[in-house]
């Protein structure tokens, strides 16, 4: 089997909503339970030799940031674990020409970005921890964006395949139903021949095809296309390659509009 050599990082805002009704579990919890287990399995799986913990990292805002920290304290008595970073999303731009958004209430308060997770590779890439991790012999970096209780079933299956086929980048996604309202991952091939494998948004996507068929389903009775769930595998080495090109920038690349 393998080892769990990749980091986690997480971009969500809300704390404290229920994954299921049963037991009310928080997303939040059962994300740092499931982490902490697989941080367990790696142990065991080394064979007498402990492997590092998992290192997991939350992407926050200025008025999430207190709530978290006040939940692990609260709730799963967290005292500045070293297992656990929080990154705080920057200053928000207002336009095309780089001017800070200020608050409308307080034109001498700078706003931080609101809800976007676009920030996540600058904040990685100025933090230090992508050079942090590879120089330990991390290889991939593992991202999770949804309120999606099933997703870490997944994952562990999703970075072996990435390890065997040496991926630099992997996305995870679902069977779709065509004209399903969830984005579509799809190969793209332009005139000159160039080729992306790319998320289209899925009111987008039968207008895209409607030359052809348009957004039908094939003889498995779901779409060709299957839907995006935003979590991403990428291999550190090349991605800490393209953000070294600009500084911690990167273009938008899973929904772009």
């Amino acid at each position: 089997m393998l080892s769990w050599t990749s980091p986690v990082l997480f971009c969500f805002s809300n704390v404290s909503l229920p994954m299921e009704t049963t037991t009310g579990t928080w997303f939040l919890q059962h994300y740092i339970d499931s982490i902490f287990r697989l941080s367990e399995v790696s142990c065991r799986q080394a064979q007498g030799e402990c492997r590092r913990e998992v290192p997991f990292v939350i992407m926050t805002l200025d008025d999430t940031c207190k709530n978290i920290v006040t939940f692990w304290i609260k709730f799963l008595f967290w005292d500045e674990s070293t297992q656990v970073k929080l990154l705080k999303q920057v200053a928000c731009l207002a336009d095309n020409d780089a001017r800070l958004a200020v608050d409308p209430n307080n034109k001498y308060r700078i706003q931080t970005k609101p809800r976007s997770n676009g920030d996540v590779h600058s904040l990685l890439y100025s933090s230090g921890l992508l050079k942090e991790w590879k120089n330990v012999g991390l290889r991939w970096v593992v991202f999770f964006q949804d309120t999606n209780g099933l997703m870490f079933k997944a994952i562990p299956t999703a970075l072996g395949v990435s390890a065997t086929k040496e991926y630099h980048v992997n996305s995870l996604s679902v069977p779709r139903k065509a004209k399903e309202a969830i984005g579509g991952i799809t190969r793209l091939t332009h005139s000159d021949g160039m080729e992306m494998v790319i998320n289209v948004e899925y009111n987008q996507l039968d207008p895209l095809l409607r030359p052809t068929a348009g957004d039908v389903n094939c003889e498995t009775g779901y779409s060709p296309y299957p839907g995006n769930i935003n979590q991403l595998i990428l291999e550190i080495g090349p991605y800490m390659d393209e953000l070294s090109k600009t500084g911690g920038a990167i273009k938008e690349f899973v929904n772009p509009k």
